[in-house]
């Protein structure tokens, strides 16, 4: 099974894979300086995989699951429950630097330190 998968999409296995969990809260502080806040959603979870190298054609691929729909649903190995789990996710940042480039024919044939980091909705 594939660390990650984007609308029934397996997408290369990572050079790492990082899970976070965060709660969000309506927080603030009183007259006294004591803490006061609610929490408004809890356990909501986020996924960055990184890729030392892909080719062209894999990182764009991976980038056209992200175009044709901004919040795909995310099948990923949940660090909280221990188990595989479907989310409504979205995408951060997307990044990559060009490695292989030909000079004749002007393509790029290769991406490093590619990046994705995807959130829950």
């Amino acid at each position: 099974m594939a660390l990650i998968t984007i609308n029934g999409t397996a997408l290369p296995e990572p050079s790492s894979y990082d899970a976070k969990i965060v709660d969000l809260v309506d927080n603030g502080r009183n007259a006294y300086g004591t803490f006061v806040g609610n929490v408004i959603r809890s356990n909501v979870a986020s996924v960055e995989a990184k890729w030392l190298y892909l080719s062209a054609a894999e990182w764009s691929e991976i980038l056209q699951l992200i175009k044709s729909d901004f919040t795909p649903s995310v099948t990923f190995y949940d660090m909280a429950s221990g188990t595989w789990v479907t989310r409504t996710m979205y995408p951060g940042d997307r990044t990559g630097a060009m490695c292989q480039f030909d000079p004749y024919t002007h393509n790029i044939r290769g991406w490093q330190n590619c990046r994705l980091l995807l959130s829950e909705v």
